[in-house]
């Protein structure tokens, strides 16, 4: 299918082939009735005959203008759809570059995270290798407190003796 400026400029150019040759009918008719005039009776029928072609030629007239009015409005409306038709090109260019920015600053944000997740990893770990090492240190202090619980208590119990042989 072909675009509407185009379907109108055949149809405008098949309309202006015909007006060419109802004039040339005209031309000739208008040749032959001068030539015939001086010889009589054919002279009405070729007047008549004239007659018809301007007719005909002031129709054909009227087509192509209405014809030419119609081809400036679907040629001002093509011109309306080409100026929408760049204004959504621009805006849809726009949003791919919008996007792409998104796009970079997405993955941006994305490596941040995994780097942020990577260092919680690692500081989880740290942190545990951290307090194993210091329940260590606390059953190590716990053990020895014992320790010292049990020589204080036994001192404890030496101590009421050891008072009993220094009165003495």
């Amino acid at each position: 299918m072909k675009p509407p400026s185009t379907l109108a400029d055949n149809h405008l150019e098949m309309s202006t082939g015909r007006l060419a040759q109802v004039e040339d009918e005209l031309k000739r008719l208008k040749i032959f009735g001068e030539a015939s005039s001086s010889q009589g009776p054919p002279a009405a029928r070729l007047k008549a005959k004239l007659k018809r072609a301007q007719l005909l030629l002031a129709t054909e007239q009227q087509k192509l203008a209405e014809q030419a009015s119609r081809l400036g409005q679907i040629e001002a409306q093509l011109k309306t759809y080409n100026r929408k038709f760049n204004l959504a090109s621009t805006r849809k260019l726009w949003a791919i570059v919008d996007l792409e920015e998104k796009n970079k600053e997405a993955r941006q944000l994305a490596e941040d995270l995994k780097k942020a997740e990577d260092f919680l990893v690692v500081e989880r770990e740290s942190r545990s290798a951290r307090e194993v090492e210091l329940q260590g240190q606390v059953k190590r202090l716990e053990e020895e407190l014992k320790a010292s619980c049990a020589t204080l208590k036994t001192y404890q119990e030496a101590e009421p003796g050891r008072i009993a042989v220094l009165k003495q």
